[in-house]
């Protein structure tokens, strides 16, 4: 296998900065982060629209953390809450919360995500592309502003 001149140059400036960064090493790091970027949340839903970026919602007593989204799938879909759900501190191996959804106007739903499991250190979120985590996506209800929603929760473990 060939190396590229732009290859070289990026690998000899490297190798200046980080002397421990040779060869095989270098490779492996650069195709690591080429397949980082490459799995991004942004790429992910790049045939959509973000509505509203990721907002972390109030972290639970034991130490439970819930962010939110508002998408589009696909250009002119409805739009969609998504929640990723992180079991930080292990105290619990179910969860269920309730999410009071609000907008700019005043209007008002409450819905229930029903108790599921998930293991200490684990992250779970819905995402447009697949329904595993399915109980974490859903449509914002009818009435509400997707742009101007605003969350809050209650945990019930």
């Amino acid at each position: 296998m060939t190396t590229s001149q732009p290859e070289k140059a990026l690998q000899s400036a490297f190798q200046k900065a980080m002397p421990f960064l040779t060869g095989k090493a270098f490779l492996s790091l650069f195709a690591g982060l080429l397949l980082l970027a490459s799995a991004s949340p942004v790429r992910a839903q790049s045939q959509g629209e973000v509505i509203q970026n990721w907002t972390m919602l109030e972290e639970a007593e034991f130490y439970f953390d819930v962010a939110y989204s508002v998408v589009r799938c696909q250009l002119g879909s409805e739009a969609m809450i998504m929640l990723d759900a992180f079991n930080e501190g292990g105290n619990v191996s179910a969860v269920g919360f309730s999410l009071k959804i609000k907008d700019a106007d005043g209007r008002e739903v409450t819905h229930e995500i029903e108790k599921f499991e998930i293991a200490f250190a684990a992250s779970q979120r819905g995402k447009c592309e697949t329904d595993e985590f399915s109980h974490l996506k859903f449509p914002v209800p009818d009435g509400i502003d997707p742009a101007t929603l605003s969350i809050e929760i209650t945990y019930n473990k």
